[in-house]
């Protein structure tokens, strides 16, 4: 068991950029070795896309706490929080565009 937990698994498979950030929060501290399967399987449960996985394991480094201790629960939450980032990014952007049409439109007509 012990040796489970501490024995890297085989990342020969996984992109080069996710397994540089898992090798980092290995490295840090912040996930143990054995907790990869369990971190791969969340990323696969809750984010599909490969670059958006890898958008997900960069948060992971500015968490608060030293050490994951439910990989799944601080997965699912680093994505409710990322969702809600794009989220309020979009509407900025829509808001914005608006605000520079409306400026253009203004222009054209006077």
């Amino acid at each position: 068991m012990l040796e489970r937990m501490y024995r890297l698994p085989d990342l020969s498979k996984i992109r080069f950029r996710t397994r540089t950030l898992i090798e980092g929060l290995i490295g840090l501290g912040t996930l143990k070795p054995g907790e990869v399967p369990e971190l791969m399987r969340a990323l696969q449960q809750h984010a599909i896309a490969p670059a958006f996985q890898e958008r997900l394991l960069e948060s992971l480094f500015m968490l608060k706490e030293d050490r994951i201790k439910d990989v799944n629960r601080v997965v699912a939450g680093q994505l409710n929080f990322l969702e809600s980032q794009v989220t309020k990014l979009t509407v900025q952007a829509k808001r914005g565009f608006s605000e520079k049409k409306n400026r253009f439109n203004s222009r054209i007509l006077s």
